[in-house]
């Protein structure tokens, strides 16, 4: 139907041209109106109502951007739209982390076992603010060895709480604690275990089923069914919950802080035929990675849309990404498919950055198990981050200052090639780092002198991290993409260096590499080309048979990775340089 008003039309959104048009109208409708300055009654009337029209559609474009995901700005709409195509919001997730567990002397030096020993799952350890990881499951230190892995997730587990009491009602709801870490609860009625589903879709009039919601002031509530969909409770039953609470973000604690034991019986005991062991010590190596408030708007615009379009079934490669990045913790995932296996790699980096732990893995492989296709195999590996080695000289505009520029460039890079702007194998070109400075209001012109990486080493054997134990440079004569394997050799003192050039064929560059030699900073080693140099330092402890891959690629150039690592900068791995403007 065509508009009848012919005065305003729908293009007329804001003030001013609300009142132009009104007031180009009125001098064809109305010409004996000739005074059209503030003062006249007629322009007094006009200001008035068409303030007042460009507020209401201030208040219908809110609306409109209201209704969909991808504009809302409101929590709370955030909430309403999910429910609507029945995605859960995602209350707190505990962070994750591998632990290391070494059997030492009295005088806290590893000491191999002479028979083998298993650890059972759910020990404690927390750090010396008090934040509780539970072992995930039992692990077994074999003949001859000192140290184990095992995975271990930020918890604390909550028995039989009383949530409320049940009545006639359908759809009845129960808070459950602030604390409470995500598609953890259990519920008992009279005795009776419910289920925990995601929808009530599928659910029979008789069907024990519950679902947790998450509100629009983030908190956890347990819903029952209203009696077509799901079963309404017998009235006057204590619901009793059995859950884990967390911290969120708060458990993703820095390395080597968790080492106090805290387990129910004071913490694991050596085993009886090895007198030469004291204790056991724990650490971890590398940080707690994965922990996350409540779901916030920027999740859920991310999520929401992936588990509609898969509705949890993984078919193509594309559905694999998709659901692997539902996993709660998982911040950034790729996927290659390997054909004769029949199988789907995962590479994984958890939420907010880091390196994947084993048990982040674990979640993933075992989240498919009721989503893939029956013949498909999952296999889950920490994406990594490669670290980008950026030179700058940079000249600043006359009387800027060179101290707030530094500033301004090291927030650019921060913000452009930060880890939630970065992506698995994200090709890096040098023309867009010299846009992104260049661009700066301060910057006049600049050089980029140098680009290369500090390459993820990747384990393949063994269980311990190489990461913050060795320097490696890339050198000013690598022209092309080479694969590296490094290997410790026995007695742990020695590493081996193998090199896998363009024809594929892997050839050893050295056997004698003396780990711990050289201190952090500096190296001790070059390849037989001179394209690398590294250094290895025996800061933790390494075992015989250890084993990492990393890649590294032509020197000062575009990058264009391979190695399903994710590229991202960090400021301890810039060099800028930023000179005064001598003159105008």
């Amino acid at each position: 139907m065509p508009l009848e008003n012919q005065w305003v039309t729908y293009l007329h959104r804001s003030y001013k041209s609300i009142k132009a048009a009104i007031i180009t109208r009125m001098q064809s409708v109305v010409p004996e109106i000739t005074d059209l300055s503030e003062s006249n009654v007629f322009v007094i009337i006009i200001n008035s109502f068409a303030g007042l029209i460009e507020q209401l559609n201030y208040y219908i474009d809110n609306v409109a951007r209201e209704s969909f995901i991808t504009t809302a700005r409101r929590y709370s709409s955030l909430v309403k739209l999910t429910r609507l195509i029945d995605y859960r919001i995602k209350a707190k997730v505990g962070a994750v982390v591998d632990l290391k567990i070494t059997a030492v002397s009295a005088t806290d030096v590893p000491v191999p076992l002479d028979d083998n020993e298993t650890l059972v799952a759910g020990l404690i350890v927390k750090d010396s603010a008090g934040v509780e990881f539970i072992t995930e499951n039992k692990v077994t230190f074999f003949v001859g060895t000192s140290s184990v892995i095992v995975g271990a997730r930020q918890r604390i587990e909550v028995i039989g709480d009383n949530l409320g009491t049940t009545t006639a009602a359908a759809d009845q709801q129960f808070e459950i604690d602030d604390n409470y870490q995500h598609d953890t609860l259990q519920i008992e009625i009279n005795s009776v275990t419910w289920d925990s589903v995601k929808t009530f879709a599928f659910s029979g009039p008789q069907d024990k089923h519950f679902i947790v919601n998450v509100d629009e002031n983030k908190v956890a509530w347990v819903v029952f069914g209203d009696g077509v969909n799901g079963e309404i409770p017998l009235t006057s039953q204590s619901v009793l919950g059995t859950y884990y609470t967390c911290s969120g973000i708060g458990g993703n604690v820095e390395a080597n802080t968790l080492t106090i034991w805290d387990t129910p019986v004071g913490g694991p005991t050596p085993p009886a035929n090895t007198p030469v062991i004291d204790h056991y010590n724990v650490t971890n190596e590398l940080p707690a990675v994965g922990g996350q408030d409540e779901e916030g708007i920027e999740g859920i615009r991310k999520h929401a849309p992936l588990s509609l379009r898969t509705l949890d079934r993984a078919v193509t490669l594309q559905d694999h990404t998709d659901i692997c990045l539902l996993v709660p913790g998982v911040g950034k995932a790729a996927t290659e498919f390997d054909s004769q296996l029949k199988k789907v790699i995962f590479y994984v980096a958890p939420d907010e950055g880091g390196t994947a732990p084993g048990q982040l893995l674990i979640d993933v492989e075992d989240y498919f198990d009721d989503k893939k296709m029956i013949s498909t195999v999952v296999e889950a590996f920490a994406a990594g981050e490669t670290l980008l080695r950026i030179t700058l000289s940079v000249t600043v505009k006359f009387r800027r200052s060179t101290t707030q520029t530094e500033v301004d460039i090291k927030e650019a890079l921060q913000n452009e090639f930060g880890f939630n702007n970065s992506s698995v194998d994200r090709k890096i070109r040098r023309s867009d780092i010299i846009a992104l400075v260049d661009n700066l209001d301060k910057v006049d012109y600049l050089n980029l002198d140098i680009l290369t990486t500090k390459p993820y080493p990747r384990i393949t054997s063994g269980v311990n991290p190489l990461e913050n134990n060795w320097l490696v440079v890339v050198q000013s004569n690598s022209f092309e993409i080479a694969s590296w394997r490094i290997g410790v050799l026995t007695g742990a003192a020695a590493a081996g260096v193998w090199r896998t050039g363009p024809s594929g064929v892997e050839a050893r560059e050295s056997s004698n590499i003396t780990i711990g030699v050289s201190q952090p900073g500096s190296t001790n080693w070059t390849s037989d080309d001179g394209t690398l140099k590294l250094a290895i330092w025996h800061a933790t402890g390494f075992t015989a048979g250890d084993e990492w891959d990393f890649k590294t690629y032509p020197y000062n150039e575009d990058i264009e990775f391979e190695d399903f690592t994710i590229p991202i900068y960090d400021e301890a791995e810039l060099d800028v340089t930023v000179n005064e403007q001598v003159g105008v």
